[in-house]
């Protein structure tokens, strides 16, 4: 029961735009239920708005592994790319996000995420054109926090943006 008293209080904080003290309240939800997935997605959440978005990627990601469902049942369709991404439809996740990219022009995570799509189907030069728009456009976070180089099933994060920009300007 006190996890669900922390994700209230984590919710409270977020509709303020306090997001660093609902982080808390859903971290502290998660060490009292560490399969609670609602803390798992709003903690999400609050990771994507103040621009950590690898950490939000990951916390999106235990939402998916500990319950698929969740995916389809939430508005949020970031849930679905990665559940697409998870069971290898890497077709089904590019068509999501290309739909959600056109209602979000602007966010970086999206694009990112597109970029990993198109590498792990090795589709290298749409991916470049991914992580390029991803840099190029009109980004709201913090640079250094759009991407965390990881492999994982060839599903590319690049943690250092000079190290990106640098890799795209040798492409070029």
């Amino acid at each position: 029961m006190k996890h669900i008293i922390h994700n209230k209080k984590g919710n409270k904080y977020s509709k303020l735009g306090q997001f660093d003290l609902a982080i808390k309240c859903y971290d502290a939800a998660l060490s009292i239920k560490p399969e609670y997935v609602k803390a798992h997605y709003n903690l999400g959440y609050s990771y994507h708005m103040i621009g950590q978005l690898d950490l939000a990627v990951r916390s999106y990601k235990k939402v998916v592994k500990i319950d698929p469902s969740y995916a389809f049942k939430h508005s949020n369709k970031i849930l679905s790319v990665i559940y697409f991404f998870i069971e290898g439809q890497v077709l089904d996740a590019i068509d999501t996000l290309t739909l959600l990219i056109q209602d979000n022009p602007a966010d970086a995570m999206l694009y990112n995420m597109l970029g990993g799509c198109y590498t792990s189907s090795n589709q290298i030069e749409m991916a470049i054109q991914s992580y390029k728009r991803a840099l190029a456009g009109k980004i709201s976070h913090s640079a250094k926090n759009i991407f965390g180089f990881k492999k994982n099933k060839n599903f590319i994060y690049i943690d250092d943006f000079s190290l990106i920009k640098s890799k795209i300007a040798i492409l070029d």
